[in-house]
């Protein structure tokens, strides 16, 4: 095995191993582009219905980067309304940083499509993505769903990770905290009732990234 260094964000190390796949005839496990990895999402949806004794809460909020897990999400709980095992789909929301967030800009516009955009420095890296492939999916769901799409400041994804340290003892990396800070921008807005029940998925660790850690946490 060997192991080349790329050198610039994830987007273009997604980049340089698409192209290094299409000149090498060998196959190219990437998980957002793979069907399969498209379908196991889905059990996410399966897992928040089991635990809630076959009932789903009024809201799922996701940090949304490539924006599988959303997509996959949301095809799940529309799988168990078909087999009549839940009534409803819950309302869906993606948030990304305010530093790279073209489903956000996308669904301002009452877009179909996600066009690339600039990236610029965000703690949250697994969601600094440009051009997700499942952007198009991710507007679907939250069209059908009457869900929303907001970014989030460094600042305020911070914050929430400090937070939820504290107080429930979970370290999560920021990429995960950016959508507890989407859920506060939510509930000012009035799409998230005090009353109503919330879902968050939290995506990553937080030894993913321990160097923010290391400045964050300490305080």
């Amino acid at each position: 095995m060997k192991i080349i260094k790329i050198d610039g964000s994830r987007t273009a190390v997604a980049k340089a191993a698409e192209n290094f796949w299409q000149t090498s005839g060998l196959h190219y496990a990437s998980h957002n582009l793979s069907p399969f990895f498209f379908e196991g999402m889905k059990t996410v949806a399966y897992e928040i219905a089991e635990s809630l004794n076959w009932q789903v809460p009024d809201h799922v909020v996701f940090p949304v980067g490539g924006g599988a897990l959303l997509a996959g999400a949301w095809k799940g709980f529309n799988d168990l309304l078909e087999l009549g095992w839940i009534h409803r789909v819950p309302r869906i929301h993606c948030v990304q940083s305010d530093a790279c967030m073209p489903i956000v800009e996308a669904f301002r516009k009452r877009s179909t499509e996600v066009e690339p955009v600039e990236e610029r420095e965000t703690i949250a890296g697994g969601i600094r993505i440009s051009y997700p492939r499942r952007g198009g999916q991710v507007l679907q769901a939250l069209e059908r769903t009457e869900g929303e799409a907001i970014g989030v400041s460094d600042e305020a994804i911070l914050k929430d990770q400090r937070l939820l340290a504290r107080r429930e003892g979970i370290f999560a990396e920021p990429t995960s905290c950016a959508a507890l800070a989407g859920i506060e921008k939510l509930l000012e807005t009035g799409v998230i009732d005090n009353h109503e029940s919330v879902v968050v998925p939290l995506t990553g660790f937080g030894l993913k990234d321990t160097k923010t850690a290391a400045i964050t946490l300490s305080g």
